[in-house]
């Protein structure tokens, strides 16, 4: 079967990339926005950090590029200023990088998670097949102790990846995850329960917080925030005990609090469909949007903020 591919998924759904939903006002929360990073098209899905500040920048055409840590706090800088770091036989989606090892999720003629260890000069190791024919979409990771988590976007699904060799399966799948349009799609943790955020529910965004048991395995999941004001939560990160949400077609980042309360910290020009914001490790506060921006590629790459 023909992959489904990110755009045509978009499409289908009926958000426009680019448009934003609540305008395109100049970025007026968490101080000043700069671009880091231009990358033109093929433009970005994803970004993470590794724990010396190196920045790795997954492509949709097949590609994760690094930037390195002395050049996060530049600014104009095009791909030239970046390295390729694996090349894979589909499209990079999520991007995580962990212990030296850098993990995506690939989606071409067949959907699955890819390991590169960082440190030797092999090539990309298919850890798991997770969709066979390549129908659906396999979007974000997360690592939770000796596994990955990784969503997949159109059948309400969480997989989780064993890393000592064990066979993938699926840890949860439910309603709430599960969508007419763009369902489950970033990912984290903060202390006992994992965090999934739904891109689009009819007309709202939704989060959706999945209690992890004793042995690992998931509880049942329930409703953390939802409404019009989420709408399009793509990318998920956790910073202390508070979420970080990139809305795509929104051009909004927002903070929800503990009690799920929704708060936009960055808004508004440049952003330009942002599908995730990821915090530098080796200095705190300082976050990196990744602008998906497909239908403006002039606008795609990296965006820097203190949000």
């Amino acid at each position: 079967m023909q992959h489904i591919t990110r755009r045509a998924m978009l499409g289908a759904i009926g958000v426009t990339v680019g448009s934003g939903f609540v305008g395109n006002a100049t970025a007026r929360r968490g101080g000043a926005v700069d671009r880091v990073l231009s990358t033109g098209s093929p433009v970005p899905e994803n970004i993470g950090f590794d724990d010396d500040g190196n920045l790795y920048v997954g492509i949709v055409a097949g590609s994760v590029r690094r930037l390195p840590a002395d050049r996060t706090d530049e600014s104009g800088l095009g791909l030239d200023a970046t390295t390729e770091v694996a090349t894979y036989p589909g499209g990079v989606a999520g991007v995580l990088v962990s212990d030296g090892t850098l993990y995506t999720a690939v989606n071409g003629e067949s959907g699955g998670v890819y390991a590169v260890e960082l440190d030797s000069d092999d090539g990309p190791n298919e850890l798991a097949t997770l969709l066979p024919d390549g129908e659906g979409f396999v979007n974000d990771l997360y690592r939770d102790g000796d596994r990955l988590l990784a969503t997949e976007s159109f059948g309400g699904t969480v997989y989780e990846i064993p890393l000592d060799g064990g066979d993938p399966g699926v840890w949860v799948q439910d309603p709430l995850l599960d969508t007419s349009s763009f369902g489950a799609n970033g990912i984290t943790r903060i202390g006992g329960c994992v965090y999934v955020a739904v891109t689009r529910a009819g007309d709202s965004g939704r989060i959706v917080r999945v209690p992890v048991n004793d042995d690992g395995s998931a509880g049942a999941p329930r409703t953390f925030a939802e409404g019009t004001e989420l709408f399009g939560a793509d990318g998920l990160t956790a910073r202390g005990r508070q979420l970080y949400a990139a809305l795509n077609s929104q051009n909004r980042i927002v903070r929800l609090t503990p009690s799920g309360e929704v708060k936009t910290v960055v808004e508004g020009d440049p952003l330009s469909f942002p599908s995730e914001v990821v915090f530098d490790p080796t200095e705190p506060g300082r976050a990196f949007v990744c602008n998906f921006s497909q239908e403006n590629p002039e606008r795609a790459g990296v965006l820097r903020t203190h949000p």
